[in-house]
């Protein structure tokens, strides 16, 4: 890999960004949209590869590697994009600093959070999953979920660490 290569993965990368904020300003959800960000960084993986192949001397390795260094920049976006989109601990924290005494009382932060929509989002986004289903206001684990559960508890234990989502 040369540079020439680096140069065409970050061309790839910059029109996932680019085609990723212009539809999210476009299109504002509370679903952070995962798939579609899945396919809008494969689009970038394309475009990088479609220049390495038209622009350079064509090499199945170097094919490759441009998309081994795409994938490792999706895959590291997507952890990036859900830490910062959908933290609760961020969010609090930028709540803090917008304060114009950045001295909030416990109190007020918990009203906001029983006011606010996202655990509702969460539970909506986990019941069209297949996850939950919600009935008269009940929440209910289904099978699926319930498998979820379950494989994420063992996940937790063989890495040595309790569940603190």
């Amino acid at each position: 890999m040369d540079f020439r290569d680096l140069f065409y993965v970050v061309v790839g990368n910059a029109v996932f960004l680019a085609f990723h904020i212009g539809m999210w300003r476009m299109r504002p959800s509370s679903n952070p949209r995962i798939l579609l960000l899945v396919l809008l960084g494969l689009f970038g993986m394309g475009i990088s590869s479609i220049m390495a192949v038209f622009f350079s001397k064509f090499d199945i390795l170097r094919l490759f590697a441009l998309l081994c260094s795409g994938l490792f920049f999706l895959v590291f976006y997507l952890f990036i994009y859900a830490g910062v989109a959908r933290s609760v601990s961020l969010t609090l924290l930028s709540r803090f600093l917008s304060a114009d005494t950045r001295i909030i009382g416990f109190d007020s932060i918990t009203e906001e959070y029983l006011e606010s929509s996202r655990f509702e989002d969460r539970i909506y986004l986990m019941e069209e999953a297949g996850l939950v289903s919600l009935v008269n206001g009940i929440v209910k684990l289904t099978p699926k979920g319930s498998a979820l559960a379950r494989c994420s508890k063992v996940a937790a234990r063989l890495l040595g660490t309790g569940m603190v989502g």
